[in-house]
């Protein structure tokens, strides 16, 4: 699975998913305690982001000390 479009060099992939990671994570904090509907709605949205973000920063980071 891949959460971005443009393949990039290793470490800049890694450097990206981390800045994602970061912003998903900040976003996820500010909702996490509001109880409207709209919060939990974009809470549930941010957190299948997250989830899918990990797994595709998995995938990147397994192919390191791989050789093509």
């Amino acid at each position: 699975m891949k959460y971005f479009c443009k393949d990039l060099p290793l470490n800049a992939d890694i450097e990206r998913h981390r800045k994602e990671e970061e912003m998903l994570r900040a976003k996820i904090d500010l909702l996490q305690y509001n109880t409207d509907d709209m919060s939990v709605r974009a809470l549930r949205v941010y957190r299948w982001h997250l989830t899918q973000l990990l797994d595709s920063k998995a995938q990147i980071t397994s192919k390191i000390g791989m050789k093509k």
